[in-house]
C-alpha cells in the first residue's frame, strides 16, 4: 500500500497521515497499535459522519508505511465542495484529541494549506518550499517544527530541513517547543468551528421524479448520489451515447420521492441546462405545473447520471468481486468499538433503529475501504443493486414514494442566489478585512519609523565615509552591493532630530575641540613627564607645533566664505552675540550633519535626474524614495 502515499496529491484532494508516537523509537509496537487503532478510528469517524453525504469521496484510512514509517493513510477528493476538506481537518483534530498517542499531518495539492489561514502570523522564512515535514496535529493542537531558537533546541530540532523522523521525535517528546501560537491556532480553529453540525446543515432534501430502481438504490446506498451527480456533471459526448436508449433506468416507471444530497450537488444539477436525446424517451418539463418542473428536471438528470455510471463497469468480474467485504473478526471488533462510543444510542440490539444504524455503519466501512483492484466501486455497487432489485424488490427503509397530489413542499434554495443586499454585505465584510489589515501594517510601520530612519541615515553616512577611505585601483573603487533603502520622509524626520540632538550636545561641549585636537591631546596627556622629555628629544615636540599651526589655520579658514558655509557645534551657553561669535570661530565642524545637508541639496538640484549625488549613492546601494519630500 505504500505506493498510494508516494503519489502526488491530486487536484481537489486532501491527504492525511496518522502516526503513532512510538513510530520512531519502537516501530514494531507502533505497527501493532496502529492496526488496533484503525478499527477504533473508523468507528469514531462513522459516528461523527453519520447521516452525512460526501461530495465525492468519504473519509477513509488504511494501514501502510510512508518513508519507512508505519502510519494510517487516507485521501479524500472533495471536488468543488471545500467544506469537505475542512470537515476532514476537523476529524483529524478530533481523532488526535480522542487518541493522544496519535500524531497527524494533512496537506492537499496546495501544500500545507493550514498555514495559509495563519499566513499573517508565520515567520517570514516559511514558504511552500520550506514547510515540508513541519506541520502536525497532536492532542487536538497544531504543532509547527520551526528552526531552533536556542542551543538547547538544537538537540530536539535540526538546523537543516527536518525529516519525518525528526519532526515526529520533536512533536512527541517536546510538544511545548513545537506547539503553535494562539493566533495561529485560532486562525485554523475558525475554519473548523461548527462541525459536525455545520456539515449536516449542508444536506439538502430535494423532491425528484425518478425511475423506481433509482429510488431503491438510493434508499439502500444514499452515498451513491455523489457518484451519480459526478457522472452527469462531467459527462462527455461518449457518455451521452449510452443515454440514447436507456437499458437500466427507462422513463416509463417513475415515481416522486425526496432524496438527500449536498447543497453543492444540488447546485451542480440545478444550474446545468440539459436537453435529453429524443430517442431516450425523456422530455422537458415545459407543460408541467410550476411546482413539479424543478423536480421533474432533477429526476431526469439523476437518471442520466446513473445510466452513465452503469456504463463505466468494464467487466462482470469487477461486479462479482467481493473486494469490499470486511473480515468477520474485524467486523466484530468494529461493532464493539461502535458500542463503546455510544453509536447505537442505547438501542436494544435487533430493534428497527439498531438495524438501521448497523446497516449505515457497515455501509460506511465498506465504502471507506480503499480498493485498488476495482476502478469504479460506485459503478459496480450500482450494477449489483440492479441485480438484487431484479431478483427481489427490497423494502424501502429511508425513502418514501409520494403521490402526485401529495408532494411535500421542497426546501427553499434561495441560498443559491445572491441579491443586492448579500453582495453589499460581502463587499462590506471584505473592505473591513482589508482595512483591518492595512491598519495593522500601518501600526507596525509607525512603531519602527523613527528607529529605521535614524538607522538609514547613519548607514548612508557610514557608507560614504567607507567609500572615501577605500583604496582605488585602475578600474576605480570596488563597492560591495549592500543595498540600503532610504525612505526620504523618515530621513527628514531623523535629520530634524539630529539637529536637535546636536544643539543639546553643544551645551555640554562648549570647550570641545576638533577630532584631530582630541587625538593629539589624548596622546599628549597619556605621557608621563619622563616620557615627555624623552619624546621631546626624539622630535615629538613637533606635534605641539603642528597643533598650534592647525589652530591658526582653522581660525583663518573660519573667516572665509567656505568656512562659514560649514555647520558647527556652537555652544548655547554663550550669553551674548560677541561671545557666541568668538566661540563659533573655534567650534568644531559637524561632519555628519554637513554631509547629510549636502546630500539633500544635491538631490534637490538634480530634480530626480541622474547626477553626481544620485550616482554616488546608487553605487553605494542607497535607494531614494519620495523625492518630492526633499525641500
Amino acid at each position: 500500500m505504500e505506493e498510494f502515499c508516494k503519489k502526488q496529491a491530486n487536484e481537489d484532494t486532501v491527504e492525511y497521515c496518522i502516526y503513532h508516537k512510538e513510530s520512531i523509537s519502537q516501530p514494531d509496537i507502533a505497527k501493532h497499535e496502529l492496526k488496533r487503532l484503525l478499527i477504533e478510528c473508523q468507528a469514531f469517524v462513522a459516528k461523527e459522519t453519520h447521516g452525512y453525504i460526501w461530495q465525492n469521496q468519504p473519509f477513509c484510512l488504511i494501514y501502510t508505511t510512508k518513508d519507512s514509517v508505519p502510519c494510517l493513510w487516507g485521501s479524500t477528493n472533495f471536488g468543488d465542495f471545500i467544506d469537505d476538506e475542512w470537515f476532514v481537518v476537523y476529524l483529524i483534530f478530533k481523532l488526535t484529541e480522542t487518541f493522544p498517542e496519535l500524531v497527524a499531518s494533512v496537506h492537499d495539492n496546495d501544500g500545507q494549506f493550514l498555514l495559509i489561514e495563519a499566513a499573517e502570523n508565520l515567520p517570514k522564512w516559511i514558504s511552500p518550499d520550506t514547510s515540508f515535514n513541519r506541520v502536525f496535529i497532536n492532542r487536538g493542537m497544531l504543532h509547527l517544527v520551526l528552526k531552533p531558537q536556542t542551543p538547547a533546541e538544537i538537540a530536539v530540532i535540526p538546523v537543516t530541513p527536518p525529516s519525518i523522523q525528526h519532526s515526529l521525535f520533536a512533536v512527541s517528546n517536546s510538544p511545548w517547543i513545537t506547539q503553535a501560537s494562539s493566533k495561529i491556532l485560532a486562525a485554523v480553529q475558525n475554519r473548523i468551528d461548527g462541525f459536525p453540525g455545520k456539515a449536516l446543515q449542508n444536506i439538502f432534501h430535494a423532491n425528484v421524479y425518478v425511475n423506481k430502481k433509482v429510488l431503491y438504490i438510493l434508499d439502500a446506498h444514499p452515498e451513491l448520489i455523489a457518484a451519480c451527480v459526478q457522472a452527469f456533471y462531467l459527462r462527455d459526448p461518449i457518455d451521452l451515447r449510452v443515454c440514447r436508449q436507456f437499458h437500466h433506468f427507462p422513463p416509463e416507471d417513475r415515481v416522486w420521492t425526496t432524496i438527500p444530497m449536498t447543497r453543492c450537488q444540488y447546485a451542480q444539477l440545478e444550474q446545468q441546462h440539459f436537453i435529453p436525446d429524443q430517442r431516450s424517451g425523456y422530455r422537458l418539463s415545459g407543460t408541467l405545473p410550476s411546482t413539479q418542473r424543478k423536480g421533474y428536471d432533477l429526476g431526469m438528470k439523476i437518471c442520466h447520471g446513473f445510466e452513465i455510471l452503469c456504463s463505466k463497469v468494464k467487466s462482470q468480474l469487477d461486479v462479482d468481486s467481493d473486494s469490499n467485504m470486511v473480515d468477520k473478526r474485524q467486523h466484530e471488533r468494529y461493532i464493539a468499538a461502535l458500542k463503546r462510543i455510544g453509536y447505537f444510542q442505547n438501542e436494544v440490539e435487533g430493534s428497527k433503529l439498531y438495524q438501521k444504524l448497523l446497516a449505515d455503519a457497515t455501509r460506511y466501512i465498506s465504502s471507506a475501504k480503499e480498493n485498488p483492484n476495482v476502478q469504479d466501486s460506485s459503478s459496480c455497487q450500482t450494477v449489483k443493486m440492479l441485480k438484487q432489485i431484479e431478483l427481489k424488490q427490497p423494502e424501502l427503509v429511508n425513502l418514501k414514494i409520494h403521490a402526485v397530489d401529495n408532494i411535500p413542499n421542497q426546501e427553499a434554495d434561495d441560498w443559491m442566489y445572491l441579491d443586492d443586499n448579500d453582495v453589499n454585505k460581502l463587499v462590506k465584510d471584505m473592505n473591513e478585512g482589508f482595512e483591518k489589515l492595512r491598519k495593522s501594517k500601518k501600526s507596525k510601520n509607525n512603531s519602527k519609523t523613527d528607529l529605521d530612519g535614524e538607522t538609514e541615515l547613519l548607514n548612508s553616512v557610514k557608507k560614504v565615509e567607507k567609500f572615501v577611505e577605500s583604496e582605488s585601483g585602475l578600474e576605480g573603487v570596488e563597492v560591495k552591493d549592500n543595498s540600503v533603502k532610504l525612505e526620504t520622509s523618515s530621513f527628514m524626520d531623523s535629520l530634524s532630530k539630529m539637529l536637535d540632538l546636536c544643539m543639546d550636545l553643544n551645551s555640554t561641549t562648549a570647550n570641545a575641540e576638533s577630532d584631530s585636537d582630541e587625538f593629539l591631546c589624548s596622546a599628549e596627556s597619556s605621557l608621563s613627564d619622563n616620557d615627555d622629555e624623552a619624546l621631546q628629544d626624539s622630535g615629538y615636540q613637533t606635534s605641539r607645533d603642528m597643533r598650534h599651526y592647525m589652530q591658526q589655520m582653522d581660525s583663518e579658514l573660519a573667516q572665509t566664505e567656505m568656512g562659514k558655509s560649514f555647520k558647527q557645534n556652537v555652544p548655547e551657553s554663550s550669553k551674548n552675540a560677541d561671545q557666541q561669535k568668538d566661540n563659533s570661530t573655534n567650534a568644531p565642524v559637524n561632519i555628519d550633519l554637513n554631509l547629510a545637508e549636502n546630500f539633500l541639496q544635491g538631490i534637490k538640484h538634480e530634480a530626480a535626474l541622474s547626477g553626481p549625488v544620485s550616482n554616488v549613492l546608487g553605487s553605494l546601494g542607497v535607494k531614494l524614495e519620495n523625492l518630492d519630500l526633499v525641500s
